[in-house]
């Protein structure tokens, strides 16, 4: 007697062992993308079936994967363009049709294991034909280690140098290569030593995926060694191929009213200009646009198994990144001096932070006369003790509304470091009585009486002063410029709080405030009584590349034969002094300097009503009353009202 359910059982075990050694028809891979891939409403606002209508460039991209020949690809790609979703497609047609080790890395293990749970299980269980290649075993379908079909992957952090080295395999894919741990004095940048694991691969495959850093990121460098191609549409007016640029959205002029955009218009009317033709066409247009593009090879040079493609914002489809939203971003991220944002995670392209040495005779020429010491318009202040080998030199700047601020104190008090009692002598000129309260000062750590500054700062704990601190500047160029607490070193008693700052992205920010010519948000205000000398060391440095253990970096280089800059010192002293005020205290403050002004400087009242002008009024109301009530056929409380009316 035949058991049915035995024969059940075994009909759907050869049916899972043909699946996984049949030979499938040669399609390309995107279609197969298209025909077996699932998306569930977690990850797409488009559940079902994957569609590349919506995002045709990835079609030439899956079809690198298929092609043996190209063994490396990087994909540069701004936010919402899907470059995750193409890795995992990737890795969903190599697990089908390779069937090999694959190795998947990211910035660290933790992430690993959450893509994992989130992300690339749930592709394999939502699709019937890749369900086949899960393991019946849960045991083999963990986290970090997946058994699919004949292949394994294993998902690994680029922090772990260990993991790395000790997974050989074909095919890797690495996921936000911006963030990966570069080179150390004792190993390689993980891009390398992930690369180094398929060596001895016949048929190996490349995958990195990243939004671009800086121009030396490790990303970047793979993208330039690719061929370098970009996506290009046809202008639906001169029929000429495109590369949409942030330089040519455009909206109407008259959304700036008063100094300031008005946002709502800006996105109402943005739209793209054609740079070769000049016509124009709005985001509604961009899937019917995209549906003609192709991608452009831009390095000639590159080899033919070295392919990279960039890809910005301006091109996806959904209207998170219309011309209006990139439009109004744009402008968010310039008004915040954070164009870094812009560039990295919507025109996919590395930030460029050079900064052009200033001109000091252009500063000089924009001194002014103070009306008073402190302008009406400041609300608080910060200072800066810069400590030199026999002199002490103080910084006072006034600090109003959206960064504005004017230079108020100057002044070199003649006193002797090495001496404990010279200290007490500034204090005269830091807590003397000012017109706004002064809401932080530092005093420079880094000069070379250490000892002496960490006994006064116990002092002025002992005496019931809190806003007063020690500050350094910090040599790592990456670290923000608000910077960060730390302490003093065991050799110095007693144990003191120090502020580390981040004086290379703090000078950045400020060279670009006192670049600007304009009064109003981050200008910068000099007073009359400065002399040349001042100018000149405010002026003092530039920024330089430099290549520090294989890796380009920027360094601050003084220009001056004499090397004085104290002046740009102070500046920065001041400014990060300003960024550790909590952002409540910095709100309250100036609104109370904006009361302040229009109690000192009330509105005008408007004149009082002649006797003619309010019979004349009266009058107007009743017309209007008794042609409102006539349409409404004389019954009262219709619709409209007099204000309709009128």
């Amino acid at each position: 007697m035949i058991d049915l359910a035995e024969e059940r059982c075994m009909q759907e075990l050869e049916d899972h062992y043909r699946s996984l050694f049949a030979v499938e028809p040669d399609v390309e891979a995107w279609r197969w993308c298209e025909d077996n891939i699932v998306l569930t409403e977690l990850e797409t606002d488009y559940p079902g079936h994957l569609d590349t209508d919506l995002t045709p460039w990835l079609r030439q991209l899956l079809e690198w994967v298929r092609d043996d020949e190209v063994e490396e690809i990087t994909v540069i790609a701004g936010t919402q363009v899907i470059k995750t979703l193409f890795m995992l497609c990737a890795v969903a047609w190599w697990a089908k049709h390779r069937g090999t080790r694959m190795l998947f890395v990211m910035d660290t293990e933790k992430n690993a294991a959450d893509f994992s749970e989130s992300r690339l299980q749930p592709l394999f269980e939502n699709s019937k034909t890749l369900k086949l290649l899960k393991p019946s075993d849960p045991n083999k379908w963990n986290k970090l280690k997946l058994y699919i079909g004949r292949g394994l992957m294993n998902l690994v952090g680029s922090n772990s140098p260990g993991n790395l080295a000790s997974r050989p395999a074909p095919f890797i894919a690495m996921d936000e290569v911006g963030k990966f741990r570069e080179k150390t004095e004792k190993e390689t940048d993980a891009v390398s030593l992930a690369e180094s694991r398929t060596k001895a691969k016949l048929r190996r495959k490349v995958l990195k995926t990243s939004s671009p850093t800086y121009e030396f990121g490790l990303e970047w460098k793979s993208f330039l060694r690719g061929s370098q191609h970009v996506w290009k549409i046809e202008c639906p007016h001169c029929k000429t191929y495109i590369e949409l640029q942030k330089d040519h959205i455009r909206w109407c002029p008259l959304a700036k009213r008063g100094g300031q955009w008005d946002m709502e218009m800006v996105a109402g009317t943005a739209h793209y200009c054609c740079q070769e033709c000049g016509g124009t066409f709005k985001s509604s247009e961009k899937r019917k646009l995209n549906r003609t593009g192709k991608w452009v090879q831009q390095n000639s040079k590159a080899p033919k198994s070295v392919k990279s493609a960039r890809i910005p914002s301006y091109y996806s489809p959904w209207e998170s990144c219309s011309f209006g939203n990139v439009a109004v971003k744009f402008l968010q991220c310039k008004r915040e001096w954070n164009t870094k944002d812009f560039d990295n995670n919507w025109d996919a392209k590395p930030s460029v932070d050079e900064v052009e040495k200033l001109d000091w005779e252009v500063l000089k020429g924009r001194k002014e006369v103070y009306d008073q010491p402190y302008p009406k318009r400041a609300a608080y202040c910060t200072c800066f003790i810069d400590v030199q080998k026999d002199w002490f030199e103080l910084f006072t700047i006034a600090w109003g509304e959206n960064s504005e601020h004017w230079v108020v104190e100057h002044e070199v008090i003649q006193a002797d470091p090495s001496v404990e009692e010279s200290w007490e002598e500034t204090l005269d000129s830091v807590l003397k009585e000012r017109p706004i309260p002064l809401v932080w000062t530092f005093y420079d750590f880094g000069g070379h009486w250490h000892q002496n500054a960490i006994n006064f700062m116990k002092e002025l704990r002992q005496r019931g002063i809190r806003n007063v601190h020690l500050s350094f500047g910090s040599t790592d160029d990456k670290l923000p410029e608000r910077g960060r607490r730390t302490w003093t070193k065991k050799d110095l008693k007693p144990k003191t709080r120090l502020f580390e700052m981040g004086v290379s992205q703090a000078k950045m920010k400020i060279y670009k405030m006192l670049a600007r010519g304009d009064m109003g948000r981050g200008y910068c205000h000099y007073p009359d009584w400065l002399d040349d000398e001042y100018f000149e060391q405010l002026c003092a440095e530039e920024r330089r590349p430099k290549t520090v253990q294989g890796r380009t970096v920027y360094h601050w280089v003084n220009g001056r034969t004499n090397k004085r800059n104290e002046a740009i010192d102070g500046h920065v002293g001041c400014y990060v002094g300003m960024l550790q005020v909590p952002m409540a205290t910095r709100k309250r403050l100036i609104a109370e300097m904006l009361d302040r002004l229009r109690k000192e400087h009330p509105p005008k009242k408007a004149a009082p009503k002649s006797e003619v002008q309010s019979v004349k009024e009266e009058i107007a109301v009743e017309k209007a009353a008794r042609s409102g009530s006539r349409r409404r056929g004389g019954r009262r409380g219709g619709r409209g009202g007099f204000a309709t009316d009128i």
